[in-house]
Order: C-alpha cells, then sequence, then structure tokens
C-alpha cells in the first residue's frame, strides 16, 4: 500500500467516524466551536435540540450537512426534513442534492439516473437511504424515520 492509499484510507475512516472532520474536508465548511459543541449531544443522545441565533449556520450544519453525513456512512436509513414552510423545505433538499451532485467525495451516492429520479421533495440513494421533505403540518404524522431534522 503506496502512502497516498494510506492517507486515502484514514481520511476516510476520520470523515466516517467524525462529523466535523466530514463538514470540514470533505464539504469544506468552516466549524467554529460553538459548532461543534452539539456533537457530544449528537454521538449519544436521540434527541436533541439545538437554539442558535439567526445566521449561526443551523441550516448549513444541521439540515444539509449532518443529512449528508449520515447517508454518506449510513445504509438503508431514512432521513426526514421537516421545515415550516415548504419552500423552505424544497431550498434544503435542493441544497443536498447540489452538494452530492458537485462533490466528487460523495459521486457514488447518486444513482446513474438521479437525474430523472431525484425531484424537489425527494431523493434515493445508491445505498438504500431515502431523503425526503414533509412540510409541517398534520400529514406529516405517523412516519417513522431513522433521523428526523426540524429546520425553523
Amino acid at each position: 500500500m503506496t502512502m497516498d492509499e494510506y492517507e486515502v484510507i484514514q481520511n476516510v475512516s476520520k470523515a466516517h467516524h467524525d462529523f466535523s472532520y466530514f463538514a470540514e474536508n470533505i464539504l469544506g465548511l468552516k466549524m467554529e466551536e460553538f459548532h461543534k459543541e452539539p456533537l457530544k449531544y449528537i454521538y449519544k443522545d436521540r434527541f436533541i435540540l439545538i437554539k442558535w441565533p439567526r445566521g449561526h449556520y443551523k441550516t448549513t450544519f444541521w439540515s444539509v450537512a449532518y443529512p449528508i453525513w449520515r447517508a454518506w456512512r449510513e445504509k438503508n436509513k431514512e432521513i426526514c426534513i421537516v421545515s415550516s414552510s415548504l419552500e423552505q423545505s424544497m431550498d434544503i433538499i435542493e441544497i443536498i442534492q447540489t452538494t452530492i451532485e458537485e462533490n466528487e467525495f460523495l459521486k457514488n451516492l447518486r444513482p446513474k439516473e438521479y437525474q430523472e429520479t431525484w425531484n424537489r421533495t425527494r431523493m434515493n440513494l445508491t445505498n438504500g437511504n431515502k431523503i425526503y421533505l414533509k412540510p409541517f403540518n398534520s400529514t406529516a404524522r405517523g412516519k417513522h424515520v431513522n433521523y428526523l431534522i426540524c429546520d425553523d
């Protein structure tokens, strides 16, 4: 094994186990210390609430980057994104789709016919994961998902 191959394996392993490493090194995001604070809870608790002021990148980290990380590292999971408006939810899923489309590291998540099968409310990935959105209303009740992301 060459040194380059060894480094790639190490980087993949770090990205797999550490969300902040994934966000910074794979997605190119800059995480401040306060962005990393919720990680100690995310790794061990089933339910958490992150409440930060406007402009602190809650959506970027927790509604876009975090679902992408989960979808990349796990298989056959359902990730549902709920927002106060359908338009805001569709914006989030569009950012997730664009990120996966444009990031070479994530290309293995794209099905061959992804441009025909992904839409503004749902995407199925090659590893069996599904990311979809639901508006915040009574039709969202009764859904059983692995990850529920509530954004504003």
